[in-house]
């Protein structure tokens, strides 16, 4: 265990140093990094969903008439079931776009869900988050 007279050399040596304007505005800086960089990280969102999104439908577009921010693709007419790995992307999409909404509801959110509710053709659902802005 550290005695008393070791705590207070460290206490005096940390003293000492933040006498020094130098150090003591180099370790202000540093800290104003370090919180800044937390701050963004926390803001920032995991992966682009309506980048992923427009990815998915950049070789066929999912409904007749076009969505604004997506590329021009021709209308597809397929049978059968999508892939079932777009398929688990777009789930994927969707539950995350549903988490975000939940939990920091705000325009961008909801119009998120409402584009990716567009696009699998649930129109009253897309309605209910475009008019949720």
């Amino acid at each position: 265990m550290k005695s008393a007279k070791d705590k207070a050399t460290l206490f005096n040596s940390l003293l000492f140093f933040f006498r020094q304007p130098l150090y003591a505005g180099a370790f202000a800086v540093l800290l104003i990094a370090v919180v800044a960089l937390a701050i963004y990280l926390s803001r920032r969102s995991g992966p682009d969903n309506l980048a992923e999104l427009r990815s998915i439908y950049q070789q066929a577009r999912p409904t007749e008439t076009r969505i604004s921010e997506f590329d021009y693709a021709p209308l597809s007419q397929l049978r059968g079931a999508a892939e079932q790995r777009d398929q688990n992307r777009l789930r994927r999409i969707e539950n995350s776009l549903i988490e975000a909404t939940e939990k920091t509801p705000s325009a961008q959110t909801h119009y998120a869900l409402g584009v990716f509710k567009l696009t699998q053709q649930q129109y009253a659902d897309a309605i209910k988050e475009f008019e949720a802005l």
